[in-house]
C-alpha cells in the first residue's frame, strides 16, 4: 500500500511536487462549494481541474512522450479509486488514524493532478481528524468531489 502514487509519484516527477511550505489560510471548504447537498453535477475539466496544472502535466512528456498525461490520469484514477475505498472502509471501522493517512495521500496526489478542490477537502479531513473534529460530512463531500474529478479526467482521456 505504501507503493501507491502518493510516495512514488513525487519521486518519478519531482517537478510536479508541491512545495513543503505552509499553505495560505483558506476559508472553510463549506463556503467554497456552492451547490446544494445532493447536487451531482459531473463537473467539467474547466471547473474541476486546474488548467495550469493540466498544461504542465501535458507538457511534461514533451515530444518524446505525448501520451504521458493519459498514463498519469490512468495511474491516478486507479490509485485514488482504491484509496477512496480505503477511506470509506476506515470510516465504517471508525479508524480515524487511517482516515487521516488516506486523506493525506489523496490530498497530495490529487493536487499533483490539478484536482485542487478535492485536495482541499482531503486537507480539511486530515486537519479535522488531527484536531478531533468530526469528518463525516467532509468525507461525504469528498466522495462527490472525487466523482467530479473522475468525470473530468475521463473527459480529458477521451478528448471530449
Amino acid at each position: 500500500m505504501k507503493d501507491r502514487m502518493g510516495s512514488g509519484f513525487s519521486r518519478l516527477y519531482p517537478s510536479l511536487s508541491l512545495p513543503r511550505s505552509a499553505p495560505e489560510p483558506r476559508p472553510p471548504i463549506m463556503s467554497r462549494i456552492p451547490d446544494p447537498p445532493g447536487h451531482s453535477d459531473p463537473g467539467t475539466v474547466d471547473t474541476v481541474l486546474d488548467a495550469d496544472c493540466i498544461d504542465s502535466l501535458r507538457n511534461l512528456g514533451g515530444p518524446d512522450e505525448p501520451d504521458l498525461l493519459l498514463e498519469l490520469i490512468e495511474l491516478y484514477l486507479d490509485d485514488a479509486s482504491g484509496r477512496m475505498k480505503d477511506l470509506a472502509s476506515a470510516m465504517r471501522e471508525a479508524d480515524l488514524e487511517a482516515v487521516g493517512r488516506v486523506a493525506h495521500t489523496l490530498k497530495s496526489s490529487s493536487a499533483n493532478m490539478g484536482a485542487l478542490i478535492f485536495a482541499d477537502l482531503c486537507r480539511d479531513i486530515e486537519c479535522n481528524v488531527r484536531e478531533g473534529v468530526p469528518v463525516d460530512e467532509l468525507v461525504r463531500q469528498s466522495q462527490e468531489s472525487f466523482d467530479q474529478v473522475c468525470a473530468a479526467l475521463r473527459q480529458l482521456q477521451t478528448g471530449s
